[in-house]
């Protein structure tokens, strides 16, 4: 495949970018689709499993069209590409159930989750040019990341952490601002 890996794995990742508009379709005949903590649940769960099966299989060949092609890791960046997307159309709604600082802590960590793979890649070639440690060693820090917030998120079902009934509090900002346009935020998610 040579130069043309970079290529198709753009186009995987873009390609990806179709699972926020299907799952803004559906919430228009059914709101949400499927349960917040299921859909942020199953989110995380299929990022791990698809993290390890990167860190395992990611210079796998098949033989497509006669040619040997790297479709495991392609297939692979398409799945992590499509639970990246979809992530941020679940989660926000999701988080609108907490109280505001929850919505506050959202927001910063989705802005600075791509500063630790961007900090380990660029740690990867040192100087000398003799990568410091592999791409399956590179997926398996990510599966401990997914597994760190899948952690996290189990830690929010907490007594401390649970949201307050809908019926005891007042709306969140952000929970108001989704009742009022919901299209534009599920459309920000699949532009972005």
């Amino acid at each position: 495949e040579g130069y043309a890996l970079a290529s198709h794995m753009a186009i995987a990742l873009q390609a990806a970018n179709i699972f926020p508009l299907v799952y803004s379709i559906m919430a228009r005949w059914k709101d949400p689709p499927a349960p917040y903590q299921a859909s942020v649940g199953l989110i995380l769960v299929m990022g791990i499993a698809s993290c390890e099966l990167l860190a395992q299989y990611w210079n796998h060949t098949a033989v497509v069209f006669g040619e040997p092609r790297s479709a495991v890791l392609i297939l692979l960046l398409f799945v992590g590409g499509a639970l990246d997307c979809t992530s941020s159309v679940v989660y926000w709604p999701f988080v609108s159930t907490f109280d505001e600082p929850y919505t506050a802590s959202l927001a910063t960590g989705e802005s600075l989750s791509g500063s630790l793979p961007a900090l380990l890649a660029a740690w990867q070639i040192p100087l000398s040019g003799a990568p410091l440690f592999g791409v399956s060693a590179f997926f398996h820090v990510m599966t401990t990341l997914m597994v760190l917030s899948s952690a996290a998120f189990a830690t929010l079902h907490l007594p401390p952490f649970r949201p307050h009934p809908a019926a005891a509090r007042t709306p969140s900002l952000l929970h108001r601002v989704l009742d009022r346009c919901k299209g534009p935020v599920l459309w920000e998610g699949w532009l972005k």
